[in-house]
């Protein structure tokens, strides 16, 4: 999805959140990806465009690593329900809007996908 310039992005704490079954197992497949970082699964609105808002994965790559978008592709649709779908974005530490994502997180919630190693 491209966005324009200036398009505004709201991210916010989840008001519903997936099942924790199904994110913990997003975060046990993700874990097995050396060059990810962390992971987070923030509701995320953009009119007309993520309308209504959903949750979307963000995954925080190391700082020089590949790309690992058709990797994490083949997890999400080995790991997800036949009949759902889950976007994701591949970001870099760097992300100007990775410490907005970091701040919507609320101790307990499955908004952030702990990996672990």
């Amino acid at each position: 999805m491209k966005l324009s310039t200036g398009a505004k992005v709201y991210i916010g704490t989840p008001a519903k959140l997936m099942p924790e079954q199904l994110s913990r197992t997003i975060a046990n497949a993700l874990a097995r990806i050396p060059e990810i970082g962390e992971a987070h699964l923030p509701p995320v609105y953009v009119k007309a465009k993520i309308d209504p808002p959903a949750q979307i994965l963000v995954v925080v790559m190391g700082k020089d690593s590949p790309s690992q978008v058709t990797k994490m592709g083949e997890i999400m649709h080995g790991v997800l329900p036949a009949s759902s779908y889950l976007d994701f974005v591949e970001w870099r530490p760097s992300e100007p809007t990775l410490p907005t994502v970091r701040r919507t997180l609320c101790a307990g919630s499955e908004s952030q996908v702990e990996l672990r190693r």
